[in-house]
């Protein structure tokens, strides 16, 4: 099987493990799960830090059946948001996806572009090319924030446009991969702006 994956480009590596690792992860053994849950952060995913809650967030999900999900995401919000999508993301790749710093950003300056107040929440990022984005990218007011919920719909809402079918993965690879572009145009044309 690792020569199967290793001919894969990253688009078809990342479908195939999640196709391999959301049954097992499903199954709602809560050992399993919890190991599954932390190798998909902190070592696919490279968050290190601050991993003591995914235990508790496996155990709250269960078998990962839409009305857990629901109940979790809505109790969550935004907190954690980079590190939880990402299990809901390997759990259900059809429904879910991978909300982090470089997607907000990136779905950001497009809103900021189109001129429209909302704007998606943005976690911290190690990334310099957010890190110089983000604070331009901040809501005028808190009440203007979008969340998760609202991040899957729109990411359903692109794939049925760019007629990509339901494959909301695609559109989260290609918001993520090329953020810090998008990002890095966007602080260099708004600092212009500016001075």
């Amino acid at each position: 099987m690792a020569l199967e994956l290793n001919a894969l480009d990253k688009r078809e590596f990342n479908v195939k493990i999640r196709k391999i690792i959301a049954p097992k992860l499903r199954e709602g053994q809560a050992n399993q799960s919890a190991r599954i849950a932390r190798w998909i952060v902190s070592d696919w995913g490279g968050i290190r830090a601050g991993n003591g809650s995914i235990t508790g967030w496996t155990e709250r999900l269960g078998n990962f059946d839409p009305a857990s999900i629901e109940s979790f995401v809505n109790e969550m919000g935004v907190n954690r948001v980079s590190s939880w999508s990402k299990i809901l993301a390997f759990a259900d790749p059809i429904n879910h996806a991978i909300y982090d710093a470089r997607t907000a950003v990136a779905l950001n300056c497009a809103l900021h572009h189109l001129e429209i107040d909302w704007r998606f929440s943005m976690p911290v990022s190690r990334n310099n090319s957010m890190i110089k984005a983000r604070p331009m990218l901040q809501p005028k007011e808190r009440v203007n924030e979008l969340g998760y919920t609202a991040y899957i719909d729109l990411l359903k809402s692109i794939s049925k446009t760019c007629e990509f079918g339901d494959d909301i993965l695609k559109v989260e690879m290609t918001l993520f991969a090329n953020a810090p572009s998008i990002a890095r145009n966007f602080a260099n044309s708004t600092s212009q702006c500016i001075t």
